[in-house]
């Protein structure tokens, strides 16, 4: 029996007392109660009567002092007559407070109570208000009229706390707003919730998977295997989110590849699990041709660079190839009038009477010109393509040309070579005496006052190094700018398949090494 039905038993019983009290008579005797005996019946009906109040008072006092609940009780005056313990904070009243009007409670509910409880004990109907009070926790007011023998004799108010519920509320309309594709988890892996996204993809009604096991619904798509250790892993704590991959097959979207992404949320002391399915099907046909057009775009890029290559390359040939035909040309044909003209003066100069000294003075002058002009045609013709290369090799070609390079500018040029073999591929000797030749004009352009050179074959390789002491650059710096010496040393060392460092910095000099295999 509860406490109310008790409550009620006690009431009834104080009225039976009573009956009895003044019925005891009429079973006795049918002669009229005289006053004396009257008054005696009712003293012990009211001494009852007292003692069931009294124990009744005391019962409803421990009910009261027990409750959790916060309960005020009003008469129709709207004066506070009892409440629970529990109502003294959210109302902001205590046992002081007994027989004052509610109207003058502080009520940290954010309400005004007066109007609210005299409408309910006007209308005799109860009223239920949702309220957020003035701490942010969400409350549910009822104020029900409270009758005594069926008479309006005030009202209740009751508080209940329906914060937690408010806010799942929330969560829930949060959640089935959203239009990815969410799934809600209880602890046992069944659904607790799915918005409105979820079943649409899935092509479900919500009583098709509420309470049902993850693995149930649908036609099976969330039996994965990969899917089970990411909710035990989330289950024990191990990860704060899991994300998997899988393909699935929905009703009016074939087969779709999918990321799920599985979060556990705890709360007082349990948890459940939220599951967000992202469909990445066109993001990752996206990247298929992505990567596909990548693909094409680095095989075009690879032919151009080869074609780009392959030009470079006829260029370069066909540039030491005019070289070597001006050469030949100024050797053999401009050389040789110029030797023609010297032999023409000279004969001129034996000819010339002896008292002609003015005109022999300017013919010697006009022969010294012509000598200079016919060296002149020699170190050119040679610095175009020397015939050195073909009769001395690649070794006796570089030192002639560091002897004469010493001559013609005064810079000290430390030649020297070890097991060069005597067979050199001519593109490898072409490219290793131009990136020379480039390296030692760059010397006399920034004022070096010695280089060396080394050339050294070796464990199948080809090596060739050029020193200087000159100022270095920073190599950064002069990226993109200046002439084309260094980028044409670089290409062709590319060209012909060989290593090209060089290793500079401001005070530091210049040395590049190139290194090209011999087969």
């Amino acid at each position: 029996m509860s406490d109310v039905d008790q409550l009620r038993q006690d009431l009834s019983l104080v009225e039976l007392r009573w009956q009895e009290a003044f019925a005891e008579r009429d079973g006795v005797t049918h002669d009229p109660p005289s006053a004396e005996e009257e008054s005696h019946a009712l003293n012990a009906a009211v001494s009852d009567s007292n003692r069931e109040l009294r124990r009744l008072n005391d019962r409803l006092a421990g009910l009261v002092a027990g409750a959790t609940v916060p309960v005020v009780v009003v008469d129709q005056d709207l004066n506070i007559r009892c409440m629970t313990a529990a109502a003294e904070h959210p109302f902001n009243i205590g046992s002081a407070d007994t027989g004052r009007p509610i109207a003058e409670a502080q009520s940290r509910l954010g309400v005004d109570l007066e109007p609210v409880v005299r409408q309910v004990i006007e209308s005799s109907a109860a009223s239920e208000i949702e309220l957020l009070d003035k701490e942010g926790v969400w409350q549910l007011l009822r104020v029900r009229p409270w009758r005594v023998d069926r008479r309006i004799s005030g009202a209740t108010l009751t508080l209940i706390d329906i914060d937690r519920l408010q806010r799942d509320k929330f969560a829930e309309s949060i959640i089935e707003s959203m239009p990815t594709p969410l799934l809600v988890l209880g602890s046992g892996r069944r659904v607790r919730a799915a918005n409105r996204s979820f079943l649409e993809f899935y092509g479900l009604r919500a009583a098709d998977v509420e309470d049902r096991n993850i693995g149930d619904i649908g036609a099976g798509q969330f039996r994965l295997p990969d899917l089970d250790n990411a909710l035990a892993r989330l289950a024990k704590g191990e990860t704060a989110a899991e994300e998997l991959e899988c393909v699935q097959t929905v009703p009016h979207g074939g087969e779709r590849a999918l990321l799920i992404v599985v979060r556990c949320v705890r709360q007082a002391g349990s948890y459940q699990f939220l599951l967000a399915i992202h469909d990445t099907t066109e993001q990752k046909q996206q990247k298929k041709d992505m990567a596909l057009a990548l693909h094409q775009t680095e095989d075009a890029l690879r032919v151009s660079h080869e074609d780009l290559r392959a030009l470079t390359q006829r260029l370069l040939h066909a540039q030491d190839e005019e070289r070597r035909r001006i050469s030949r040309e100024l050797h053999d044909d401009l050389s040789q009038n110029v030797a023609c003209l010297q032999f023409d003066l000279e004969v001129l100069a034996k000819s010339l009477p002896t008292d002609l000294g003015k005109e022999r003075r300017s013919l010697s002058s006009i022969q010294e010109s012509v000598a200079r002009l016919a060296e002149d045609l020699r170190r050119i013709a040679y610095g175009l393509h020397p015939s050195t290369l073909e009769i001395l090799g690649l070794a006796g070609a570089l030192g002639a040309y560091a002897r004469e390079f010493s001559q013609r500018t005064g810079i000290a040029v430390d030649f020297s070579a070890a097991g060069v073999p005597p067979e050199i591929s001519p593109g490898v000797v072409s490219a290793f005496y131009r990136i020379a030749q480039e390296a030692l004009r760059n010397v006399a352009r920034h004022a070096s006052t010695s280089a060396e050179i080394r050339l050294t074959g070796e464990n199948s390789l080809l090596t060739l190094s050029i020193r200087d002491n000159g100022p270095g650059f920073d190599r950064e710096a002069v990226r993109g700018k200046g002439g084309l010496g260094l980028v044409s040393m670089e290409e062709r060392a590319r060209l012909i398949r060989a290593r090209f460092e060089i290793d500079t910095a401001p005070g530091r000099g210049v040395s590049i090494t190139v290194a090209a295999p011999l087969t």
